[in-house]
């Protein structure tokens, strides 16, 4: 046993609120002819004040509140459907002691996006921030899709651009062999804002939360919350400081277990660190966050500088082009030779002893 809450948001214009109106008046549609509706209850009010966010807390979670379904009255708004024939209500479980409140979405019919979303404001994504996602979900199969866990949960972004072409995105794909029909799941995942996606001028940021076409499902306890900003320094030892310099394009090696997530910027600034003994290299623009010594010492990511103070080309007009530069110190007898900073291209000489490249 369940009760149905349903609910609808207006948004009334101009013309509606013409003073030459004469009276308004609210139907109840779209049953057939014999079909008897009984309405218990019917309400005509402000949405909860919860609903809406606070002025200082926009871009914390991109779910707006009432992601439970708990805010009274009980209505789906903020969140919305985008079909006139796809439903969004609040249904109260009475099979829990709790009496749980989740949204329920169905009436999907043939399309991918007749589904559950909300706007976020445009201004909060920025490059690389990293995002917790995660909501609790239940298929339900349909005549004509008999097994809907073979086709997952997804969660999907759609930015409307300064041209207003739509580009799409996947935040979080749910494809768990072990999802059951009928009960609950969990959709937990991590997502990095790849680059690309935050451009300027974009006009709308939309969330969508679907799943393949004519399955109905419910949804529960949303939430997409940002986990850490876009890391825009890196804190190295102060032994860089006088050889590094803004300007310079360091290598950020790979923090994942590909060897070509590596990343290249520009050094910004060079500024004292809080911990002694350390420097924070401030980028030109930001990067994914790194492994560092806290979450793994054996897979920490390094960094290293590009650019040299001294650079040294060898000649191009040597035959063989195997043949290029060759730069040798003589003369020192028992002193090793430390020389930093140094940049060397077109170097060795192939084939001629003592004069291949080496290091």
């Amino acid at each position: 046993m369940y009760q149905i809450y349903i609910s609808e948001t207006i948004v009334f214009n101009e013309d509606m609120l013409n003073s030459e109106n004469i009276y308004t008046t609210f139907s109840f549609e779209g049953s057939k002819p014999g079909v008897v509706i009984e309405l218990y209850d019917f309400e005509f009010k402000l949405a909860s004040p919860e609903a809406y966010r606070s002025v200082g807390d926009v871009c914390t979670d991109l779910a707006p509140p009432n992601g439970d379904a708990e805010l009274d009255p009980k209505s789906p708004f903020p969140y919305k459907t985008d079909a006139w024939y796809t439903n969004m209500v609040v249904v109260q479980d009475q099979d829990t002691n709790l009496g749980n409140h989740y949204f329920r979405i169905h009436g999907r019919g043939n399309s991918y996006h007749n589904s559950a979303r909300w706007d976020a404001a445009v201004g909060c994504m920025t490059t690389n921030a990293v995002y917790n996602i995660k909501a609790d979900y239940r298929l339900h199969p349909d005549e004509r899709i008999p097994n809907p866990e073979n086709h997952g949960f997804r969660v999907r972004l759609k930015v409307k651009r300064a041209d207003n072409k739509d580009s799409w995105y996947y935040m979080a794909i749910c494809e768990d062999s072990e999802v059951e029909v009928g009960v609950w799941n969990t959709c937990e995942k991590v997502f990095t804002v790849p680059d690309g996606v935050v451009r300027e001028g974009d006009l709308q940021y939309e969330i969508v939360l679907e799943t393949d076409r004519y399955i109905n499902y419910d949804v529960d306890n949303i939430s997409i919350i940002q986990s850490t900003g876009p890391i825009n320094a890196v804190v190295v030892e102060d032994s860089v400081a006088g050889k590094w310099d803004v300007g310079a394009e360091v290598l950020i090696t790979s923090h994942t277990s590909s060897w070509n997530d590596e990343q290249v910027r520009k050094i910004a600034q060079i500024e004292a660190s809080e911990e002694s003994g350390y420097v924070n290299i401030v980028l030109d623009d930001t990067i994914k966050a790194p492994t560092t010594m806290n979450d793994d010492p054996r897979f920490v990511t390094e960094i290293a500088v590009l650019d040299r103070n001294i650079r040294v080309q060898g000649a191009d007009d040597d035959p063989d082009p195997l043949h290029g530069g060759h730069l040798i110190v003589l003369h020192t007898p028992g002193d090793g030779q430390d020389i930093v900073g140094l940049e060397v291209t077109n170097m060795g000489q192939a084939g001629n002893l003592g004069r291949y490249v080496s290091f």
